[in-house]
């Protein structure tokens, strides 16, 4: 993207969505600049993160960015939204790159000691955060994570 946009560093990832609207850009400082390819413009600075963006690809269908980082974290973040993203620890190593299936129920992700899938099934996500939790997540969680896909239960 143009050098004026606030750029001053070149982007360790990048990712274009599914629908060729949007360029993602993972920086080092942990942030993830979303750009319109349309208008060549800066649309949204994320803070996505506390160390540099090691890896990001858009979900097919383009509703969620996910991003890998040196952290050992993995985090989920609704496009449009721009929300929080849901963060996984994804072990004690940091991590260098991922790759997202074609079907979009998949993420790869490579350590450089091992390479891990995770599930972006929204049900065994959502198993997988009530159980981390101890208990079920508040409606206004389920929304913000986008699991709307799946019918609330508070059981």
């Amino acid at each position: 993207m143009p050098s004026g946009q606030g750029v001053t560093v070149g982007p360790d990832s990048v990712a274009i969505s599914p629908d060729d609207s949007l360029l993602a850009a993972g920086y080092s400082d942990g942030s993830v600049r979303i750009f319109g390819l349309q208008c060549r413009c800066l649309l949204k600075t994320l803070h996505a993160d506390n160390r540099a963006i090691s890896g990001m690809a858009f979900a097919p269908g383009g509703r969620m960015l996910i991003t890998s980082s040196v952290d050992n974290d993995l985090r989920l973040c609704p496009v449009g939204a721009w929300t929080d993203p849901v963060t996984i620890t994804a072990g004690l190593q940091p991590l260098f790159a991922l790759a997202v299936s074609q079907a979009g129920d998949m993420v790869a992700t490579d350590d450089g000691t091992a390479i891990r899938l995770w599930s972006t099934d929204p049900a065994q996500v959502a198993g997988r955060i009530c159980s981390t939790l101890g208990g079920p997540l508040p409606p206004p969680d389920w929304q913000r994570y986008d699991l709307t896909e799946i019918p609330y239960s508070p059981i």
